[in-house]
């Protein structure tokens, strides 16, 4: 699971907004942390032979890197760095709802969740009037209210609860 969550640049942790410039700050440490790495393996640090300061040898050989390997190594350091982000934001998930930055962006998460909400109750009314307005001419020939309720749901292609919800508060 944790490799198909990290797999995608654009995976959410649920609950926390992710930064947008999350995948270029983990380029940029995983560049920045691999530079000496990079460094020692192609000029190898030298050591002082049987502790004399004037005689040297590599203390191993030069590794034969090219650009390819470098970005493999880079792009696994960057996984890695990746990885390690989002388990900290599913581990502190909770306590980051109250930190003023996340809490804003939440809230315009949810400001804009109730947005669409409202647009698609305004969408809905007119479907849900005639609803209601069928519903009151069937009391005249369908005494019972869940057989009103299933004959509606069937005109409409709705399921009867739907209805039931859509309608509640008449009769």
């Amino acid at each position: 699971m944790l490799t198909t969550m990290v797999s995608s640049p654009l995976q959410v942790v649920p609950g926390v907004p992710l930064p947008p410039d999350l995948e270029e700050a983990c380029r940029f440490f995983a560049q920045e942390e691999t530079r000496d790495l990079v460094r020692w393996l192609l000029d190898p640090p030298l050591i002082p032979l049987d502790n004399v300061l004037e005689d040297y040898e590599p203390a191993f050989d030069r590794l034969d890197l090219d650009d390819a390997h470098v970005w493999e190594i880079q792009a696994s350091v960057k996984k890695a760095v990746r990885i390690g982000f989002n388990l900290a934001l599913l581990r502190y998930a909770d306590d980051l709802k109250h930190v003023p930055e996340a809490a804003a962006l939440l809230e315009k998460k949810h400001s804009a969740a109730k947005k669409g909400g409202d647009a698609r109750r305004k969408q809905a009314e007119p479907n849900h009037k005639a609803i209601r307005k069928r519903f009151r001419e069937l009391r005249k020939t369908v005494p019972k209210k869940t057989a009103r309720y299933v004959r509606v749901a069937g005109e409409f292609k709705m399921s009867d609860r739907q209805i039931a919800r859509i309608v509640d508060g008449i009769d």
